[in-house]
């Protein structure tokens, strides 16, 4: 029998019992469940991209319909946030209601990491006339052409789309650009996130919140959504003039480290500089989708509530009870 044979399958026998020697019944059971399941679930995932292909032939690619919160619009079927819409595999139910529950007529609303644009589009549909402005940033031109699409499609005005992404310099840098129906990892270092998958790379315009405020004399922002793929931490330390005023914007952002590890920091540094400027942290609770203090010990992925005590919706934030 050559070598190799039993080489490669004592390497084998090796590797297991690392892994799953130290574990406890609980945990062995967890982990050969995942193992197993995430191939089916991968499975069912390229199915449903198929049937939504399908779905756009027949229907002539119609708008998928939105509700949440009380607020309906819609968005052209194309790339991943209107198929995870669709399919319900991750629709952000309880950071839109959040959203929507804090904003106040006259608010300015900055999107940052706007994508096909989901939360310009309810905060638009939700204030349209009384809302003061909605900026959306999204650096990867073929998702800011979609995001221009369903600003159309709804008709909304009032709405500055900005085809740039926001970091802690001014000056040119790379998307990451991933594959299709993945467009929502796109990320300005080489994404950690394990569904990623990167096809290439495309030049981008930079800027910070400092530079973009003083230039087009905007004079306060009152809330804030960030989900920049793990870049949060670069946009908040080109914020700095901004974040530190007393009507600095409340603040929901995503926190994970599986995004901020592309970047090589850690979730909760982003809590220590918001912090440093006065903010009190939340956490957006995944069950109730109310904000709430974090408990001792509770990991530091999460979606994040960040806002001042001189915040006018802060008490709200504070009491777990947002209101309209």
């Amino acid at each position: 029998m050559p070598i190799e044979i039993p080489a490669f399958i004592g390497a084998r026998l090796a590797g297991w019992h690392r892994s799953y020697s130290s574990l406890t019944l609980r945990e062995l059971v967890v982990k050969v469940r995942r193992r197993i399941t995430r191939p089916l679930f991968l499975l069912y995932c390229s199915a449903l991209v198929a049937a939504f292909h399908v779905r756009n032939v027949i229907k002539g690619s119609s708008p998928v319909r939105v509700e949440v919160g009380g607020v309906a619009f819609c968005l052209v079927p194309e790339g991943s946030i209107a198929f995870h819409t669709w399919s319900g595999l991750r629709f952000e139910q309880h950071e839109l209601e959040f959203i929507l529950r804090v904003l106040q007529p006259g608010m300015t609303f900055f999107d940052i990491g706007a994508n096909a644009g989901l939360f310009t589009l309810a905060a638009g549909k939700a204030r349209e006339g009384t809302l003061g402005c909605i900026y959306a940033f999204e650096p990867c031109p073929a998702t800011f052409a979609i995001l221009k699409k369903n600003i159309h499609k709804n008709r909304l005005a009032g709405i500055h789309a900005q085809c740039m992404a926001i970091s802690e310099y001014c000056g040119e840098a790379s998307l990451y650009i991933n594959a299709a129906m993945k467009d929502g990892l796109n990320s300005l270092e080489d994404p950690s996130h394990g569904d990623a998958e990167v096809i290439g790379t495309i030049p981008v315009h930079l800027t910070t919140l400092d530079a973009f405020l003083t230039e087009r004399g905007i004079a306060r922002v009152d809330v804030m959504k960030v989900d920049v793929e793990g870049a949060e931490l670069l946009a908040f330390r080109g914020a700095r003039s901004l974040l530190s005023r007393a009507d600095a914007p409340l603040i929901l952002y995503e926190g994970y480290s599986w995004c901020t590890a592309g970047f090589q920091y850690h979730p909760v540094e982003i809590m220590w500089l918001l912090e440093s400027f006065g903010y009190e942290i939340f956490v957006l609770d995944s069950v109730s989708g109310q904000a709430r203090q974090r408990t001792p010990g509770e990991s530091y992925d999460a979606m994040v509530v960040a806002v001042k005590p001189s915040h006018s919706r802060y008490a709200e934030v504070a009491a777990g009870r947002a209101q309209t």
